[in-house]
């Protein structure tokens, strides 16, 4: 189910968001990045709330986790891909795309691994403090973003639609909100109490230590 709205999101936000380019309207544009980013972070906590209910072991929270940032990261780049490769012209677009799919290859393998190990019942602390520690960083990274943005005046830029990469900013800016709130969300569920057990990748409790 979640993969199908997923898909569905990434179609219906994209068209939106090529559409709201190249009719120049930014504020539409800012809607629709910031609705899809909304519900990419709905989705995130929704299943963060299943696994704490099921008593899920570290694991799966935190392969959970990193596949949802990995959707970020990816619907952000798709939107600069297809702005920016067909309706609007800005010089720097494709370096930021292919850094935003580098990372998103980076969560998403992150994903894969930790899949792995709630399949086998494993739990590494040290892999798994190591990923509390760059979902931190990434949080602190996107609040530093969002200042930036907002402090040098690019959100303005944006909302105005005053400078070439008036689109570009705006995703920069909804994404980077999506990405902290994801990761916000990671770390508060991973220190609630049913973290503190483990159990089977079913959901199932067992008597080991997370």
């Amino acid at each position: 189910m979640a993969t199908l709205l997923l898909s569905l999101l990434v179609a219906v936000g994209l068209i939106g968001l090529i559409l709201a380019a190249a009719l120049k309207m930014p504020l539409a544009y800012a809607a629709v990045a910031l609705l899809a980013n909304g519900i990419i972070v709905g989705l995130a906590v929704a299943e963060q709330r299943r696994l704490d209910t099921a008593g899920a072991i570290r694991p799966l929270r935190a392969a959970s986790s990193a596949r949802h940032l990995a959707f970020a990261w990816i619907w952000g780049a798709l939107a600069i891909l297809l702005v920016y490769g067909f309706i609007l012209n800005w010089r720097e677009w494709l370096t930021f795309a292919i850094g935003m799919m580098a990372i998103a290859g980076i969560c998403y393998g992150t994903a894969i691994m930790f899949s792995k190990d709630a399949e086998a019942g494993k739990i590494d602390d040290t892999m798994l403090g190591l990923g509390r520690k760059l979902n931190m960083a990434q949080v602190a990274g996107m609040a530093i973003a969002m200042v930036g943005l907002a402090v040098d005046g690019k959100v303005a830029v944006g909302l105005m639609a005053s400078r070439s990469d008036w689109a570009a900013n705006l995703s920069f800016f909804s994404g980077a909100m999506a990405i902290a709130a994801i990761g916000l969300a990671a770390l508060r569920f991973d220190q609630s109490p049913a973290s503190s057990g483990s159990s089977a990748p079913n959901g199932t409790s067992s008597s080991g230590p997370a």
